[in-house]
């Protein structure tokens, strides 16, 4: 028999408590209690958009990844760099009905803070619809479908 859990988290409070999120493609090994992030990454984020950058005598690189797979024309490709190493990364919301949440690690009852979109980067390659974050946000579409019974609306 299956049972459900609910998990219950402090709201935010206001506008205030809203953040900007980065999914780095890497691990940070820094176990210090608190970090202020803005103190160390604060990056120069350029946008590419169709026509190229031509700053930097490239083609566009918005149309196709090295997969061949086709990126959304409606999200421009992000460009910045973190250690003197390239970045390349787009915007993505959080599915409707559901909230970003970033919750301190020593005390899951103080207030979290939110987001609704984050910045997803990749090291080597343009993101596209086959990186994994991407089909994770995916599947809890397919979940929702699968958990839905006859008589739900949702």
């Amino acid at each position: 028999m299956v049972t459900e859990k609910e998990i219950h988290l402090p709201e935010a409070r206001s506008d205030g408590d809203k953040v900007q999120c980065h999914l780095m493609p890497c691990k940070i090994k820094y176990d210090k209690p608190t970090v202020n992030a803005k103190e160390y990454f604060w990056p120069l984020i350029r946008e590419i958009r169709d026509g190229g950058d031509e700053e930097q005598g490239r083609e566009n690189p918005c149309k196709k990844t090295n997969s061949g797979d086709q990126v959304e024309s409606d999200s421009p490709t992000l460009v910045a760099s973190f250690r003197g190493r390239p970045l390349q990364g787009r915007k993505i919301s959080v599915p409707e009905g559901y909230k970003g949440c970033v919750l301190p690690a020593d005390d899951l009852k103080k207030s979290a803070k939110v987001f609704d979109e984050f910045t997803y980067w990749n090291w080597d390659e343009l993101p596209s619809s086959n990186d994994t974050v991407v089909k994770a946000l995916g599947w809890l579409k397919v979940a929702a479908a699968i958990n839905k019974t006859p008589d739900s609306k949702t």
